[in-house]
């Protein structure tokens, strides 16, 4: 795995691990595909009991790292992971920042310490947090004592985000600003329908008051933000916040938004059967 020697932990080097759990899951391939993501989560967790814990400062890293931490911690019977993980991500949501770069007024991240204290929120940030929190949630015991804590904050962000979901089916880029760069944006929209679609078939989310924001924004992303000729538009580009990559425009795609929409299919296809 890279390592970063600026950042000997740095998250986004270890977000490539979730595809190899996932080929390790289904495929059955040899162990060794997982070893270098297995020395890297025992090297971080020892550096976590001695005490270091300010490796996840954005909200990015919630998704690039937390469910590898989760994922191991359960296959190979380690509680020592998921103790790591809830560490660090206690640290993410009430100290990065001076106060945490969760919200609990609003039920939104900020996105790093200089947002702290501000009212942006922006979409992508908050959609890899709602869906780090459900894949969490897929894989952690139900007897784990720090999952209420991790179903409160789902909830929570899952309340909100019904509340500022756009009458077209998006969500705003600044999720509680429209008139900050306003229009379609497809990467954040996908993240929040696959992570509400999974609360609700999942029984984590009550389907009479969610399925509906699901459902519109499917149909938002199949109608609108999806080209004609396959391509899936609209998705912000490289960016660390509603500011970035902007103007957002039809002809915009990228990678993780292709990933996030073909997330929300799945569990926009379990929630409609025969859709």
């Amino acid at each position: 795995m890279i390592t970063d020697p600026a950042n000997e932990f740095n998250p986004a080097d270890e977000a490539a691990g979730e595809a190899y759990l996932d080929l390790y899951h289904y495929f059955h391939p040899d162990p060794p595909i997982l070893a270098a993501l297995r020395q890297r989560v025992a090297d971080e967790v020892a550096s976590v009991q001695a005490g270091h814990v300010r490796y996840w400062n954005t909200v990015d890293a919630l998704n690039q790292a937390w469910p590898q931490f989760v994922r191991l911690g359960v296959m190979d019977s380690k509680p020592e992971d998921i103790q790591a993980a809830q560490e660090l991500f206690h640290y993410t949501e009430k100290r990065a920042g001076g106060f945490g770069l969760f919200n609990e007024f609003t039920g939104l991240w900020y996105h790093d310490a200089s947002k702290v204290g501000s009212f942006e929120f922006w979409s992508r940030g908050n959609g890899e947090a709602l869906a780090a929190l459900a894949t969490v949630l897929q894989w952690l015991p139900q007897n784990d004592p720090n999952r209420p804590e991790y179903v409160r904050v789902f909830q929570k962000m899952a309340n909100t985000l019904r509340l500022v979901q756009r009458s077209d089916g998006f969500w705003n880029v600044d999720l509680l600003n429209p008139f900050d760069h306003p229009g379609p944006e497809s990467s954040g929209t996908a993240l929040f329908a696959y992570a509400l679609g999974w609360g609700v078939n999942n029984g984590v989310l009550d389907a009479k008051k969610f399925t509906p924001t699901v459902t519109k924004a499917w149909h938002a992303l199949t109608t609108k933000a999806l080209q004609p000729n396959g391509v899936l538009g609209y998705v912000q580009g490289d960016a660390a916040g509603p500011r970035g990559a902007q103007p957002v425009k039809a002809t915009d795609t990228a990678a993780y938004g292709v990933g996030a929409y073909l997330m929300a299919g799945q569990q926009v296809a379990k929630l409609t059967p025969g859709c």
